[in-house]
């Protein structure tokens, strides 16, 4: 049973005058308890179609969609006060930064119960028990001493932590996670990895989970969108795609993840940059970077299309790719 359905979600911004698109005509389904990984380099779109989605879009940009359904509710029509609802119980987010999403003047117990004091009615001492069981849930040591702590008396990892119970307490059937394991070192990140996927198998909770890594999205997703200023350029179960992508900015993502069989070998990089939204060419996006390009590529834009079973590319050349693959 799809939890989330978006068709056609654009989100665009006046610039000068004139409207640039950040993301572009973007449809996907989300089942309860999917995992679903966003991946790309920065400025591809990643957080803005996360913000898009709960309607939490900055007020200068330009939101429109043929369909955004959750859990049977039309939230192109919702009221402030149903988003609100919405946001706090059935939505939550977990940031980047934890620091910059904690305030440094409020105890972390108090935070945490926030959540719960904003959404549900309950004693003070209801409400302090939810918290100290969450806070044990995702593994946070010595509760009762921690629910007086203030931030940054905290590790880095333990504040995401906190992030992660502040997010969970209401048992949200959808948790948005942009990039949570980015600003953490390689230990933590496990930990904080291994505690997601404790908590999408306890709670069938379904997860929209974005980052710039493939590596990360492994660990974690069930299917995987690749994204491409602003636009779906490659979608697939996450172990089709990475043993079989088929899109050429797939295959760079790819080659770029670090070897350990290669400790000393050179770090591959794609050549070029993302354009910023201003600068978007006429035909595919990818095309400058592109080691397949033609002359179509930079005069047509490619249609996402099923090229396998359930695996969806835009590219004029997948099919070259493919075959490519399979003589290989």
């Amino acid at each position: 049973m799809n939890l989330l359905e978006v068709k056609n979600l654009s989100v665009s911004f006046k610039v000068h005058g004139a409207i640039y698109p950040a993301v572009s005509q973007l449809s996907l389904t989300l089942e309860e308890g999917e995992v679903l990984g966003i991946v790309g380099e920065s400025g591809c779109g990643k957080s803005l179609t996360a913000l898009a989605i709960p309607r939490l879009l900055p007020h200068q940009a330009l939101f429109e969609a043929d369909r955004l359904n959750f859990a049977g509710k039309n939230l192109l029509v919702a009221t402030d006060e149903d988003l609100r609802k919405i946001r706090g119980e059935e939505i939550s987010f977990i940031f980047q930064e934890p620091m910059t999403s904690l305030n440094p003047l409020i105890k972390i117990g108090k935070q945490i119960a926030e959540t719960v004091t904003l959404h549900e009615n309950g004693s003070k001492s209801q409400v302090k028990r939810r918290t100290l069981e969450i806070m044990q849930e995702v593994g946070l040591p010595d509760v009762g001493e921690l629910y007086n702590r203030y931030p940054h008396e905290l590790s880095g990892g333990m504040r995401q932590r906190v992030m992660i119970a502040t997010a969970m307490i209401l048992h949200p059937r959808l948790l948005i996670a942009d990039e949570p394991t980015t600003a953490l070192d390689v230990t933590i990140q496990a930990q904080i990895l291994h505690l997601m996927r404790q908590l999408n198998r306890k709670h069938q909770n379904s997860i929209i989970f974005i980052s710039h890594d493939l590596g990360v999205i492994k660990q974690l997703c069930n299917r995987v969108m690749v994204m491409y200023m602003g636009m779906i350029v490659e979608q697939a179960q996450v172990s089709d795609l990475l043993n079989h992508p088929l899109h050429p900015y797939t295959q760079g993502l790819i080659a770029a993840l670090p070897n350990p069989r290669h400790r000393k070998a050179q770090l591959y990089s794609i050549g070029g940059k993302v354009l910023a939204i201003t600068e978007r060419p006429v035909g595919c996006a990818f095309a400058e970077r592109c080691q397949y390009a033609q002359p179509q590529c930079h005069e047509q834009q490619p249609l996402l299309r099923e090229l396998e079973e359930s695996h969806l590319v835009r590219c004029f050349y997948a099919d070259q790719i493919a075959l490519e693959r399979d003589q290989s």
